[in-house]
């Protein structure tokens, strides 16, 4: 009767122990696709922030009638003092 008791709590145990491992690895997953998500939300925020930064340039290149030659030449002359 005791050995009964005993390989129905080992057989129990283990049961238990299958259940966390199985539950373990569902979490897992779960717990790396939510930082896949939340890494995808945050190349969306700088891909906002860049495109909203170019249309604000645009804006004020045309607001001042700036030609996109003017702003190659600014950026050359730039790149020419950062050189010497």
């Amino acid at each position: 009767m005791e050995n009964m008791r005993r390989g129905r709590d080992t057989l129990s145990l283990c049961y238990i122990k299958r259940i966390i491992s199985e539950s373990r690895e569902k979490y897992d997953v779960l717990f790396r696709r939510i930082k896949e998500v939340l890494r995808a939300i945050a190349n969306v925020e700088d891909s906002k922030e860049v495109f909203e930064a170019i249309k604000y340039g645009t804006e004020a290149m045309k607001d001042k009638m700036i030609t996109i030659e003017k702003v190659q030449h600014s950026f050359d002359e730039l790149d020419e003092t950062i050189d010497s």
